[in-house]
């Protein structure tokens, strides 16, 4: 019984550790994601999971809302800076689109939950993002 019980803790809490990581970020300008899942899928319709590292994506993204841009952390050993195109706040999200290298994307931060959604296109592959956001600020 005892140890059924603590089966059960462990399972509820990697299902409840994902919301931990996030927070919301309604208040914040500077935001730092991590990505966690990635998707590719190419035109033929067959898709991918793969790990961001695989495929060059960066684990932490900074989000500044103010100068509109996306970067590397400062101790990324490829670092990258992204101007956002379009940067909206409206109905508890942040929207953000551009296209960086021939590549077109959008991403989405749900502000109360800290939820990252993201997409990029290129020479008909797809690929989707998602992770976690918090405010890099130490408050």
């Amino acid at each position: 019984m005892k140890r059924t019980f603590k089966i059960s803790l462990v399972l509820c809490s990697f299902a409840l550790a994902p919301s931990l990581i996030a927070e919301n970020v309604q208040d914040s300008d500077h935001i730092v994601c991590a990505t966690s899942t990635a998707v590719l899928c190419v035109e033929s319709g067959d898709c991918f999971r793969v790990m961001p590292d695989e495929i060059d994506l960066p684990r932490f993204i900074l989000v500044d809302t103010k100068k509109r841009t996306l970067s590397t952390t400062k101790l990324s050993d490829r670092p990258r800076n992204t101007k956002v195109e379009r940067l909206t706040r409206d109905g508890g999200r942040i929207q953000m689109q551009g296209i960086e290298q021939g590549r077109a994307y959008s991403l989405s931060i749900e502000e109360d939950i800290g939820l990252l959604t993201g997409v990029m296109a290129k020479d008909g592959v797809t690929l989707s993002v998602f992770g976690d956001c918090t405010d890099a600020n130490l408050k």
